[in-house]
């Protein structure tokens, strides 16, 4: 049974905002459910519109047309049931973390049920450190303390957007790890934002991968991999298709944002299908290539001039008998 429901949502700023004319469309069309109790990951290249699919969910913005809704209801406003955790912690240093985790629910006015409060500091791990302000805190834990706030609303949704992106390696897959163990114990709904193909993989029951410009869903997939997920998956066939699966659609998007059609490098105009040059060695009066696919002059394997910019500039070399070639356009940098 689908808690959320978003049916061809677009959302453009500047539209209806201060008389301003609408900009382009942030994102356009998007439709998706979230069941209950599910793990949905959604992945993306930055810019696609990501963080403002959750601040739809959230209440925090309103699309520009389809509907939103929550248990049947279409959503407005935030609300406490639709929580969500930044990618940093936003902890307010003078708090201790029991005054931060308990900060929510004095903002809904009433008594503070501290019992809960505890008890769900204790949930994330953090039981010896309610006191501490959260300077005194390594930043796996600040991420915690900011976890243990959002479910002490005792949401129906829990919002993620990239809240491990800033961390090192161990502390990710440690958190990772813990996020899922709490999510299995709590069954509370989430919607996990991401740019890591294999943390988006790790942790969905389902994943649903992002276009650009305007943002879009590209492409639906099931995550059948069985639970708990362990860093030793990530070597499975299963896994590894999935991956392949995702990197190619995300490939995809990155062409057709630069203005290039064609699904792999073989459809590109003057792009060999290995997408490095042919290999070989290289012919008379052509640089010799190292071994990134880049020539002493600094043009790659393809006779192109890096300009810094998403598309290339056409350059001519000298051909084999020292004629001039014709230049090859629009291709991907360093394709």
């Amino acid at each position: 049974m689908a808690i959320l429901e978003m049916r061809d949502v677009t959302l453009r700023f500047g539209e209806g905002r201060s008389g301003g004319d609408a900009g382009p469309a942030t994102i356009e069309r998007v439709s998706l459910e979230l069941g209950d109790n599910e793990f949905l990951t959604v992945l993306g290249p930055s810019g696609c519109g990501k963080t403002t699919l959750l601040r739809i969910v959230a209440g925090f913005e309103k699309a520009t047309s389809g509907r939103v809704l929550f248990d049947g209801s279409e959503v407005k406003a935030p609300g406490s049931e639709r929580v969500m955790v930044f990618q940093q912690p936003w902890l307010y240093p003078w708090l201790s973390v029991r005054k931060n985790v308990a900060f929510g629910l004095e903002l809904q006015g009433g008594r503070v049920d501290w019992k809960r409060v505890d008890e769900m500091i204790d949930v994330v791990g953090l039981s010896g450190f309610s006191s501490y302000p959260p300077y005194r805190l390594s930043g796996g834990m600040q991420q915690r303390a900011a976890l243990a706030r959002a479910l002490v609303m005792s949401p129906k949704i829990l919002l993620m957007d990239e809240p491990f992106g800033a961390l090192d390696a161990q502390t990710r897959q440690d958190l990772q790890e813990f996020l899922l163990s709490l999510w299995e114990r709590l069954q509370v709904a989430v919607m996990f934002i991401t740019h890591d193909v294999e943390e988006a993989i790790l942790l969905g029951d389902r994943m649903l991968v992002m276009g650009t410009r305007p943002g879009c869903i590209a492409l639906e997939l099931p995550i059948e991999l069985p639970r708990p997920r362990t860093e030793q998956m990530m070597l499975e066939p299963a896994f590894l298709e999935i991956r392949r699966q995702a990197l190619d659609t995300l490939r995809e998007v990155a062409l057709r944002a630069a203005g290039i059609t064609g699904t792999g490098a073989g459809d590109l105009p003057g792009v060999p299908a290995d997408g490095i040059g042919g290999g070989g060695a290289p012919e008379t009066g052509q640089a010799q290539q190292n071994s990134t696919g880049q020539n002493s002059t600094g043009q790659n394997s393809t006779g192109q001039k890096s300009t810094g910019q998403g598309v290339n500039e056409d350059v001519r070399l000298p051909g084999a008998a020292g004629q001039a070639t014709e230049p090859v356009a629009g291709s991907p940098r360093g394709a």
